[in-house]
């Protein structure tokens, strides 16, 4: 997919949101997601997962509508990309009645092991940022591993 497929399918869905069809919005963006092949987390992709789970929520669908508030949220993280990380926190938040750290479920600290795992680091070197043993991180990891639904350091790389 090129850089600015993204961008198009996000407009082509608030164009259609805003002609009143957002059922249509949300099929035709799914269709599109359902094609993205996953290299690296892009603003764009972020942007689009974000309108997507505004649309789901719109329609009721709140289940997959925290699924991608979630993925914006986490592609937000990955990219430093704070006002929009904080847009789709705060989105997801009122979805799940949650707020400040906890709109992702993450405490602070697994909040960072989660950035600094996302920047390619090893348990020992996320130890030594963070001064504390390998074994914490590990520790660290298997809560954010259960709270996200992941098994794998990768899978909290990819959003969605």
């Amino acid at each position: 997919m090129d850089i600015m497929s993204s961008t198009v399918a996000r407009l082509s869905a608030r164009q259609l949101e805003a002609e009143g069809k957002v059922f249509e919005a949300v099929e035709r963006t799914d269709d599109y997601l359902a094609t993205l092949v996953e290299t690296r987390p892009r603003l764009a992709d972020g942007r689009l997962f974000h309108t997507h789970g505004l649309q789901l929520l719109s329609l009721g669908k709140t289940t997959s509508a925290t699924h991608w508030l979630t993925a914006a949220e986490a592609c937000f993280t990955v990219l430093s990309a704070s006002p929009y990380r904080l847009r789709a926190a705060t989105d997801l938040a009122g979805l799940t009645g949650l707020t400040g750290s906890g709109a992702t479920g993450l405490t602070e600290r697994e909040q960072e092991v989660v950035d600094l795992v996302n920047r390619s680091l090893t348990n020992r070197e996320i130890a030594d940022r963070l001064h504390v043993t390998p074994k914490t991180v590990e520790y660290h990891l298997r809560n954010i591993f259960a709270k996200r639904g992941v098994s794998s350091r990768r899978d909290l790389r990819t959003p969605g």
